[in-house]
């Protein structure tokens, strides 16, 4: 079983997962941006690796959302699940949660550079070819999914948008969405 860092919200809200043989209802232990453990009402039993569509309900708004069984463990009266989201939602973020994700805009995942030196050498080595490993500690999103980047040196902050291409020990590497804009404002600082 997955152990998840990130802060998780124990909202108990109404929950419909849909794995192409009608839906399985049940109700949230845990939430936060990228996920959520799952009490199902039923004994029905969905495999780890499965895509499921989720429909979650509380005050008589629905979001739609899509994810991944990560893990999934029988109990005597209830089967519980754990579910990785495909990508943030920043409605159900906004609304459920009351906070801004971290990945969105209004908090971006952030890369610290000593010096005009680290950060050139990152650039030559990385970003120019437009790309950019992101050190993280914990709970990483989701691949495919498009985050945003931090990029600060000194008093210099850089935000750039990007998709996560790769989960590696110790963060994630990014391929940026405008790798010209990146190489424009970055050689701005370097120069």
């Amino acid at each position: 079983m997955e152990k998840r860092e990130e802060t998780r919200d124990r909202k108990a809200m109404r929950v419909a997962l849909d794995s192409g043989h009608g839906p399985i209802y049940g109700n949230t232990e845990n939430v936060s941006p990228h996920g959520m453990r799952v009490v199902l009402h039923n004994k029905r039993v969905i495999n780890p690796g499965q895509h499921v569509g989720v429909t979650v309900t509380r005050q008589g708004k629905q979001y739609e959302l899509s994810g991944q069984v990560r893990w999934f463990r029988f109990e005597i009266l209830n089967n519980i699940l754990g579910l990785q989201f495909d990508e943030i939602n920043q409605s159900f973020c906004s609304d459920i949660l009351g906070m801004a994700p971290l990945g969105s805009q209004e908090q971006p995942f952030t890369k610290k550079f000593e010096g005009k030196e680290t950060l050139k050498n990152e650039y030559d080595t990385n970003m120019k070819f437009g790309g950019l490993f992101i050190p993280f500690e914990g709970e990483l999103p989701p691949l495919n999914q498009n985050v945003w980047v931090s990029i600060k040196m000194g008093q210099s902050n850089e935000q750039f948008m990007g998709r996560v291409v790769i989960h590696q020990l110790g963060g994630f590497g990014i391929m940026f969405a405008s790798p010209d804009d990146v190489a424009g404002r970055i050689s701005k600082l370097i120069n």
